[in-house]
């Protein structure tokens, strides 16, 4: 809603600023507050983090016309799996081949975070209408395909009831917490697996559990042109091609 009403810019990017920093602090509250501020500190990070996907489906409709939404959502969303790939490998050679210990991890990503912010804020907007060197054909194009909307004013009240007893939003929300489970599972365990079962060192771990992601983020981009391409002829409905790849 915040997305919707400010645009998604700052309700993605201050989202990311915010555990940036916070992973900046994760080696202070680890060694200085102990297991107490520690898990503060990522209660919060995660609160931050959670404006990412919604503020990102705000973005992607003022942006992604509906015949190469599927593409751009899968170039969009993969970037969590390539984000995987690149930090898995990048924190499995920082322990590996320097000295800096494991607070480096911390601080190599957290300062990307902050840096990137700087980056975003300068590059991105909201919607068409306010990006300043958008050809007037891509702006004509967009409004056609998309439709122009007045932010904040075209907001109608939130319907809270409908929302809460909507089936297929429950249907959403339980998918979406399985996928997580599983992902976060795998991210979270797959190292230590490599580590203690496998008895790969530190820097063949990080290379070694990124390669599941680096799969997933192939066949992400690969689904995406697939599903646009059963869409635009005609194969399956929207609504039935979504269904056959969440499925899969």
């Amino acid at each position: 809603m915040l997305a919707e009403r400010f645009g998604g810019k700052y309700s993605l990017g201050l989202g990311i600023l915010s555990t940036a920093v916070l992973t900046l602090l994760t080696p202070l509250a680890a060694t200085y507050g102990g297991a107490n501020w520690l898990i503060g500190v990522r209660i919060l990070e995660g609160l931050g983090e959670g404006s990412t996907f919604p503020a990102m489906n705000a973005l992607l409709a003022q942006w992604a016309p509906p015949s190469e939404r599927s593409r751009i959502g899968s170039l969009v969303f993969a970037g969590a799996q390539i984000g995987t790939v690149v930090s898995t490998a990048l924190s499995g050679a920082l322990l590996h081949y320097t000295s800096w210990g494991w607070p480096s991890v911390f601080y190599t990503f957290g300062l990307m975070g902050v840096l990137w912010f700087i980056l975003w804020v300068l590059l991105c907007y909201n919607d068409p209408n306010s990006h300043p060197f958008i050809s007037d054909e891509e702006k004509k194009y967009l409004d056609e395909t998309l439709g122009s909307t007045n932010r904040g004013k075209d907001m109608t009240p939130v319907p809270w009831r409908a929302i809460l007893t909507s089936v297929p939003l429950w249907g959403l929300i339980v998918a979406q917490i399985g996928h997580d489970w599983g992902f976060f599972t795998m991210v979270t365990d797959l190292p230590k697996y490599m580590r203690d079962v496998m008895k790969f060192n530190i820097g063949q771990n990080g290379y070694l559990s990124a390669l599941p992601y680096l799969i997933m983020w192939f066949v992400s981009l690969g689904s995406g042109c697939v599903a646009d391409w059963m869409i635009a002829h005609n194969k399956l409905s929207v609504t039935n091609t979504r269904k056959v790849f969440t499925s899969i």
